[in-house]
């Protein structure tokens, strides 16, 4: 009985390997013969196995960048452009295949140039490739380092090659966050996600970006706002520069009848109500799954960022977000936002006081939106969804 039973597990084990690697089974073998067989077949699948895990591990991630210094002394940049060459691939080499050419232009067309706006002229002129940097180095610049829209970067004769590099790193190639992303994706046991790509969305081909305004008691808020053209004259001119990047897709919807899922606490103060409403940090999350539920944006085939405006009503107003320290996050603004990881962004709307002071009680209030506000906060929150970072400190 063992005898037939251990045969039939092995004749199943060898129709596995000759379904997937096209050997035949002998019928005639011993019982002997046939665990001969079948350990050399293990072996060899453990050898394949390690061979495949060798290639993965050893294969690199390459991002080719082109850089292209421009001066006007050639002899001094033949020289200097070697050392920038090795310098950078050796600083990047881990994450960008860095080419580092140069070409000599005229003085006449920076002698000019000094300030920003006219560095950009210049740099106008010349015609990069995808994925291409242009260093320019402007005589005017008193050893600073200016960082130039559309990827160029704008330098002095006195700037250091380790200058160059710092903002290279930290305002253009963000190397440390890519090396990152991509050790712990190849070893998450080992490394793990900063905070930043926490937060940020996977990389995609395309994406939904989803705007929905929260009215939650329409019988006593009255809300004037045209939704679809603040996203088309405001949100989408920005994802139009991402294209190049990825396809973003902007849809926008009207919620009715969806109130917060707790109670806001009650805090005394010298306003003229004498009241305003606190939300805890820690409680933040919490207010996402209901709205989650409601959104629709689970049908989308792509990655949904979702942005959301809730307004909130007079009977819970001035509702302000308090930090895990115990202070209000924001004191001087009727908007109140926080963040999602990886789902989106949250506005609360605070309807001006005046508005709630002089309501009639069986009359609803009207209300009309702070478009630069929120926009303005969407846009911030789109940068951090996506990845963008927001330098604010400048290298000089």
């Amino acid at each position: 009985m063992e005898y037939e039973k251990e045969r039939a597990v092995l004749l199943g084990r060898y129709g596995e390997f000759r379904q997937r690697w096209g050997i035949g089974v002998d019928e005639d073998l011993t019982m002997e013969e046939r665990k001969a067989r079948w350990r050399l077949l293990e072996k060899a699948r453990e050898e394949r196995e390690r061979g495949r895990r060798t290639r993965v591990e050893n294969r690199r991630i390459w991002v080719v960048e082109k850089e292209i210094v421009w001066n006007e002394d050639e002899g001094k940049w033949e020289e200097k452009s070697s050392l920038l060459s090795a310098d950078f691939n050796s600083v990047f080499s881990e994450i960008y295949q860095l080419d580092v050419d140069y070409q000599v232009i005229s003085n006449n067309l920076l002698a000019s140039a000094f300030t920003y706006h006219e560095l950009e002229k210049v740099a106008s002129t010349f015609d990069l490739d995808v994925g291409g940097l242009l260093l320019l180095e402007a005589t005017n610049l008193n050893d600073a380092v200016l960082v130039g829209s559309k990827r160029t970067l704008y330098f002095s004769t006195e700037t250091s090659i380790a200058k160059l590099i710092q903002v290279l790193s930290e305002w253009i190639l963000h190397d440390k966050s890519l090396a990152l992303t991509k050790n712990a994706l190849a070893e998450p046991t080992i490394y793990s996600l900063d905070e930043e790509n926490r937060r940020r969305f996977p990389a995609s081909l395309a994406y939904d970006v989803l705007v929905t305004l929260v009215n939650p008691d329409p019988e006593k808020l009255k809300i004037v706002w045209d939704l679809r053209t603040v996203t088309e004259e405001y949100m989408q001119p920005f994802l139009d520069e991402l294209s190049i990047l990825s396809n973003f897709s902007v849809k926008s919807q009207w919620l009715y009848l969806l109130p917060l899922d707790m109670n806001p606490r009650r805090v005394p103060d010298s306003s003229p109500s004498r009241r305003h409403f606190a939300l805890r940090e820690s409680v933040l999350p919490q207010l996402v799954t209901p709205l989650e539920k409601k959104l629709a944006s689970q049908v989308s085939l792509h990655p949904c960022i979702n942005l959301v405006v809730y307004m909130v009503p007079c009977d819970n107003a001035p509702l302000h977000i308090y930090t895990r320290s115990g202070h209000r996050s924001r004191t001087d603004s009727n908007v109140e936002a926080f963040l999602s990881p990886r789902w989106g962004g949250v506005i609360l709307i605070n309807p001006p006081s005046e508005v709630c002071e002089n309501a009639q009680e069986d009359e609803a209030v009207t209300v009309v939106p702070e478009e630069t506000a929120i926009v303005g906060t969407f846009l911030a929150q789109l940068r951090l969804l996506l990845g963008i970072p927001e330098t604010v400190t400048a290298t000089s």
